[in-house]
């Protein structure tokens, strides 16, 4: 029994040993005389450097990715007489010497125009590969090793809120809602070039053209707020030729969380902290620009509006208005089957003459 205690402490002092502070990274191990993290001798003897430059540590960002090879493989990159990574969508590289690593920063086209990142669609998702070259150097005269390239890829999940991010300049509207004490949460209606809210519009794409009858897909976003408590619901939605929001002149998309326009769907509301709505462009009869104005507002989850038939309750913070525009619609798009919105006024009239025919025919 006393054989076993002494087995029990002796073998607790020596894991205690091992746990080095800080603690190691994977290609490290922690050494128990020194009492310090050492390079794993498995990294420095592989042979297979590729493999091993697949391993350093990736971060995806919106607009690009970060390379951070830990200090191990910087020396043994140093070892094999190869030089940092290069690549025609670096921008900025940290090399602190093989004690600390290396760190690289690479952003894709356009915020790096020399960039040649391959962009590809697999499903829901958009990805961009680069190929990172590591040259070969000699050694006192000598090349021990090759060059070596290796492609990194970045994915992202194709959504509003990434297209939006990932976009250089989107002209965008953004209000702000406040929710009693928890703060000021802002929101963001965007307008998207394609049906899954993807490639938002960009101050390169000014000024917006579009015919009538084309298919606008509206999005609005709301940052930073409690998802598990609220969600975000478009209430109104309408066109005017003005961009005044009083504008009496309107074709109205959306009006109590339900589309009236012809055309409009919604396809997302009061689920997420996102709202997806797709409508018809229309053109006013008397100008040939289109402004779009969306009031939207934070919904308690389980009390937002799931369909326009039944409404469980009420929102919980006041309307935030945003607009967006003007966008031009082009001459002469409104064919013999176009939607062409004429003036209040007019439609008074037209009325008023329809009522004096109904009492003469009597």
């Amino acid at each position: 029994m006393l054989l076993l205690k002494i087995i029990l402490v002796f073998g607790f002092i020596k894991g205690g040993a091992l746990q080095c502070s800080p603690p190691c990274y994977e290609d490290e191990i922690c050494d128990d005389s020194m009492q310090a993290c050492l390079c794993d001798p498995a990294l420095i003897e592989s042979p297979d450097l590729p493999a091993l430059l697949l391993r350093p540590q990736l971060t995806c960002m919106p607009q690009g990715f970060m390379l951070t090879l830990s200090r191990c493989l910087a020396i043994k990159l140093l070892g094999r007489g190869l030089e940092s990574p290069n690549s025609t969508c670096m921008v900025n590289f940290t090399d602190t010497g093989p004690l600390d690593g290396i760190q690289a920063t690479f952003l894709y086209a356009p915020w790096n125009p020399n960039c040649d990142a391959l962009f590809s669609v697999d499903g829901n998702f958009s990805m961009y590969t680069t190929s990172i070259l590591f040259q070969a150097t000699d050694i006192n005269g000598v090349y021990v090793s090759k060059d070596v390239v290796v492609n990194y890829t970045c994915s992202y999940p194709l959504n509003m809120q990434v297209s939006l991010d990932m976009s250089v300049n989107p002209v965008t509207s953004t209000n702000y809602i406040t929710i009693s004490g928890s703060g000021k949460y802002p929101i963001t209606m965007a307008l998207y070039k394609y049906s899954n809210y993807t490639g938002v519009y960009t101050t390169v794409d000014l000024p917006i053209q579009m015919k009538v009858e084309d298919i606008m897909y509206i999005g609005g976003m709301v940052e930073g707020v409690d998802t598990a408590k609220f969600a975000l619901e478009v209430d109104t939605c309408y066109f005017t030729p003005t961009s005044d929001f009083n504008d009496t002149n309107r074709y109205n998309l959306i009006v109590g969380s339900c589309p009236v326009g012809n055309g409009v769907s919604i396809i997302e509301n009061g689920v997420s902290s996102q709202t997806q709505i797709k409508a018809r462009v229309v053109k006013f009869a008397s100008s040939d620009q289109l402004f779009v104005h969306c009031s939207f507002k934070l919904c308690s989850i389980g009390s937002c509006a799931q369909s326009c038939t039944t409404r469980v309750g009420q929102s919980q913070e006041t309307v935030t208005l945003l607009n967006f525009g003007p966008l031009r619609i082009q001459p002469g798009s409104p064919g013999s089957s176009a939607t062409t919105v004429l003036p209040q006024e007019v439609w008074k009239l037209y009325s008023l003459i329809g009522l004096l025919i109904l009492r003469v025919l009597q």
